[in-house]
């Protein structure tokens, strides 16, 4: 029997993802994915566990992989899906139906140093993975005499660190194959078809009847291979700093469609392939930085190659943890476990459950202090007189201590002087201002010179008062100098814009001289940009669209199902990638906000060929099935 090792470089690439929410029972509603499109909910009939034992052809006995074993060293299992091992027929997933060939999740593990306090070594290293387990399903349902199974080629890369982080490196690769009986690699993922009332598509899929298929798949490596060819880590890669990273990572990618693309960039069909899962919509993303999306290159998309969840734009971004996990086993390990303790003062220690005594808090056998998991205490800052809650680290001003509170601080005002005509005093600037001074600044000393006043001309009244240069300049006025007196001083009438009948402008005018000529004033100080001749405009939202400069007046419904909503005074529409301000695209007939009927009014717009169905469109251009999903998507994210 012919046996290959498939160690091979990754494929970068960009993600096209988006995402089925698989419930064992009945079809729920959509859900918000991790692409703007194709957020579907489908249910599960069945949960298929396929076991593959991978028995390299070059297998020999182990030649001490390991160093010596301490007492007590158990395999440990870990998985960043909260779910895993609650998921059987009923529970709920999330298959990302967008990827396309060679895309993939990933998975970051941290392995617990046994010996704390070893900055240059982890003894649990090196490690063996002895089990790799991940999810996967399918939409596709059983029409007519079709009863073929759906298939999905698979790959597993093993990498020492974290994906081109420092010095990490793929130390084990292997990759399914269609026919392992001649390959000797493991096989394909291969999910029977379930029975349904209509043939399977897109469409249905979206809008409800589909039923779906999961596989759970479980890979290990026959324990008497050579060393070589077994899932080993090392534990040697570190960050740019030289720091061990002490983590390991599984990624997951697909090999080979059932029914592939066109291309890397064009549409799967969902009826005939089978895709990778995260949890379900009861669960949340906990772990962004622990979750790797591997995609292909493909304009507009997610970036190519390997992201964090956490580097993903919103747009992209899975919304829940990749469905994975591994048992390894440590070359090292201590009799009694250990686990993170977290003391009052924020300080995190890796020690046994008995020596994290007093007010101390245990977290957890295996948990660690990178990332530190301890709360940090707080405590009242004071920052110029004002008060807020934070960290001693955060504080950039006087911190108060450790659980202190703005309600139980008091803290001190800062002073400067308080200019009063001729006269000077020392306050806060709160007290200034109760008063009727002119505060100087924070700090500022009553000298002889501090208060200098003279004749101050108000723009838009062209009235005179007696001001510090300080004091006039923040009223808007023109200080006419130090010592000038009002009863010496002719301050200039105000000017400002002043209206034609035909709603043309006029600037710098002054009231006599435009009233005197029939026309309108605006007031001292109006300028002609924006125009105050011109009657109101703003922006205009109908439908699924955006535009400004209409008049509330034109802003009316293009029909009952089509609403629209004025927005007095806007200038802009929605920027990219916010679908909620000024205009709400999901609120489609701008009725009671959102609602299940604005869905009915879209789709019966959309079977008409409305271009305001368009998701911030143009007005002229038809709308296509992406928007369908692009607005249902809108509509289950809500915000408006």
């Amino acid at each position: 029997m012919k046996s290959t090792l498939a160690h091979h470089a990754p494929r970068l690439g960009r993600l096209g993802l988006c995402s089925l929410v698989v419930l064992a029972g009945s079809l729920v509603s959509a859900a918000r994915a991790a692409e703007t499109d194709k957020a579907i909910t489908v249910t599960a009939s069945r949960i298929h566990t396929q076991q593959v034992v991978w028995k390299p052809g070059a297998a020999a006995p182990p030649s001490s992989p390991f160093a010596p074993r301490g007492p007590g060293c158990a395999s440990i299992t870990s998985s960043v899906a909260n779910q895993f091992n609650s998921i059987d027929v009923g529970s709920e997933i999330t298959l990302q139906a967008g990827m396309v060939q060679g895309e993939g999740f990933g998975s970051t593990y941290l392995v617990a140093d046994p010996i704390p306090g070893t900055t240059t070594v982890n003894e649990a290293f090196p490690i063996e993975v002895n089990l790799v387990e991940f999810i996967a399903g399918t939409a596709a349902t059983l029409s007519g005499s079709d009863g073929s199974a759906v298939r999905l080629g698979w790959s597993i890369e093993l990498w020492d660190g974290e994906p081109y982080v420092g010095t990490s490196s793929i130390v084990f690769s292997v990759e399914s194959d269609p026919d392992p009986s001649t390959s000797g690699l493991p096989g394909d993922l291969l999910l029977q078809r379930v029975p349904g009332a209509s043939p399977c598509n897109e469409l249905a899929v979206i809008l409800g009847g589909a039923s779906a298929s999961a596989g759970k798949l479980q890979f290990s490596v026959d324990q008497t291979a050579d060393p070589q060819d077994r899932m080993l880590v090392p534990g040697n890669a570190t960050d740019d700093g030289g720091n061990l990273l002490n983590t390991f990572t599984v990624v997951v990618r697909i090999v080979h469609h059932n029914v592939p693309g066109g291309s890397t960039c064009a549409s799967v069909d969902m009826c005939n392939n089978v895709f990778l899962a995260t949890e379900g919509q009861t669960n949340t993303l906990t772990y962004p930085s622990r979750n790797w999306l591997v995609a292909v290159n493909c304009p507009g998309g997610a970036p190519a190659g390997y992201t964090r969840f956490s580097a993903l734009s919103s747009s992209y971004r899975p919304t829940r943890d990749v469905v994975q996990q591994v048992t390894y086993t440590p070359a090292f390990c201590v009799g009694v476990p250990a686990g993170a303790c977290c003391a009052v003062s924020g300080v995190c220690s890796v020690v046994t459950q008995s020596a994290c005594t007093g007010s101390s808090a245990y977290q957890g056998d295996s948990t660690v202090c990178n990332p530190n998991p301890c709360p940090q205490p707080v405590g009242a800052c004071c920052t110029a007189g004002a008060c807020t809650v934070g960290s001693s680290a955060s504080c950039s001003g006087v911190y108060q201590g450790n659980t202190t509170t703005c309600a139980t601080v008091t803290c001190p005002q800062p002073t400067g002087a308080c200019c009063f005509g001729t006269g000077c005093l020392t306050a806060s600037t709160a007290d200034c201002a109760s008063a009727g001074g002119a505060f100087q600044g924070d700090a500022t000393a009553c000298t002889a010179s501090a208060c200098p006043t003279g004749a101050c001309c108000t723009t838009n009244t062209g009235a005179c008062s007696t001001a510090t240069p300080a004091a006039c300049s923040a009223s808007g006025g023109a200080f006419r100098g130090t010592g000038v007196a009002c009863n010496t001083t002719t301050c200039p009438p105000p000017t400002g814009a002043c209206c034609a009948p035909n709603n043309f402008c006029l600037s710098g005018q002054t009231e006599l001289d435009c009233t005197s000529a029939g026309l309108a004033w605006r007031g001292g100080g109006t300028v002609c940009s924006p125009n105050p001749c011109e009657p109101s405009t703003g922006t205009c939202c109908r439908g699924a669209l955006c535009a400004t400069g209409v008049a509330q007046s034109g802003c009316t419904a293009p029909s009952v199902i089509i609403g629209a909503a004025f927005v007095a005074g806007g200038s802009a529409c929605n920027t990219a990638g916010n679908a909620q301000s000024p205009c709400c695209y999901a609120d489609f007939n701008k009725q009671s906000g959102i609602s299940v009927q604005d869905i009915f009014d879209y789709l019966n717009a959309w079977l008409a060929a409305s271009p305001y169905c368009k998701i911030g469109g143009n007005g002229a251009d038809a709308p296509v099935v992406q928007d369908i999903f692009e607005f249902l998507n809108l509509w289950l994210a809500g915000g408006c």
